[in-house]
Formats: structure tokens, C-alpha cells, sequence
């Protein structure tokens, strides 16, 4: 797995790792909003969790505070 990155916003510009990203490239839709504030974007301009999605078949809902993925049918009181 290659290291993720961090896109920021600076001064108006749009900066990947130090870089600056073009504007064309986040308007065109080909990098989404980051959905959370510990995301970051990978090689690929797809935002990561910092834990991955777990792979078992069960529905999820990321947990920003804790940094982790909830169980949906825990929360929900199943």
C-alpha cells in the first residue's frame, strides 16, 4: 500500500503532499469533498479512512470522534 496524502486548502490554493493541485481537477469532480477530517486523499485522488471499511459483510457508519467504523446494527439497537 502506497503512503496517503493530505489535500489542503492555502491561500486559495489546492495543495497534495506539498503540491499544488490544480483547481480544474477538484472542480471537475474527479476528487470529492473530503468527508471527514482525518481522511486522506491516496494515489488515486480517493478519499481513505484511517482504519479501513471492514470486511465482513456488515453495514458500517464511520466514527469520526473515535476514529473508527460502528457496527449500523450495534447503533441502532439491534
Amino acid at each position: 500500500m502506497s503512503k496517503l496524502k493530505k489535500i489542503e486548502l492555502i491561500d486559495d490554493v489546492w495543495m497534495l503532499d506539498g503540491k499544488v493541485v490544480s483547481e480544474e481537477l477538484m472542480k471537475s469532480g474527479t476528487v470529492d469533498h473530503q468527508p471527514n477530517l482525518s481522511w486522506t486523499l491516496d494515489e488515486n485522488f480517493q478519499w481513505q479512512p484511517p482504519t479501513p471499511y471492514p470486511d465482513d459483510g456488515k453495514g458500517y457508519m464511520w466514527n469520526e470522534d473515535e476514529l473508527k467504523w460502528d457496527d449500523e446494527s450495534a447503533a441502532a439497537g439491534h
